[in-house]
């Protein structure tokens, strides 16, 4: 059906005088609609009936703008970013930090987009590499935004995020 829908959308852009994506192009982007709103609806189900909903919607806004800014490392299995990253953002707004853990987690979160980001945009988004440096600079400000806010639940937050910098996808130079 998508393959047939794809054909149909394919004659009309070409009449327009713009090239269609493929099929597989089209199919790729719809997955990765599919899994975003799966992990964004289910986290913020869990996140109501646990008690903690404004602090999971801060946590999936948080994670998400500092991911759109580094990048990070993508699951081979959508099933698997879909529970893992559910797993996750539902934790985090669940888990007190004690003491200066907030401020070492926050230096830890900047110094890793300092080394690591952007991370894996080659793969995975159509930004010019020659942006990089402006979308690590996006991300090194996200982070230390939170030196002023001093939250427990973004300096959370942004270090698991950038625990997902370094690592490559497979086949990729490590």
């Amino acid at each position: 059906m998508l393959r047939k829908y794809s054909e149909g959308l394919n004659f009309r852009m070409t009449e327009a005088g713009v090239q269609a994506p493929s099929a597989d192009v089209i199919e790729y982007a719809l997955k990765i609609i599919v899994n975003t709103v799966l992990i964004a609806a289910v986290t913020m189900l869990l996140g109501a009936v646990t008690g903690e909903p404004a602090a999971t919607v801060a946590v999936i806004v948080s994670f998400a703008i500092l991911r759109l800014a580094t990048g990070g490392y993508h699951l081979h299995s959508n099933v698997g970013c879909i529970v893992g990253s559910t797993i996750v953002l539902t934790l985090i707004p669940h888990i007190t930090l004690a003491g200066a853990w907030s401020l070492g987690l926050t230096l830890f979160a900047f110094a890793m987009v300092a080394i690591f980001a952007p991370s894996n945009f080659d793969k995975y988004a159509w930004i010019k590499p020659r942006h990089y440096p402006v979308l690590k600079a996006i991300g090194l400000a996200i982070v230390a935004s939170n030196l002023w806010i001093r939250s427990d639940l973004l300096a959370l937050t942004f270090a698991v995020q950038t625990l997902l910098l370094p690592f490559k996808e497979g086949g990729e130079e490590k």
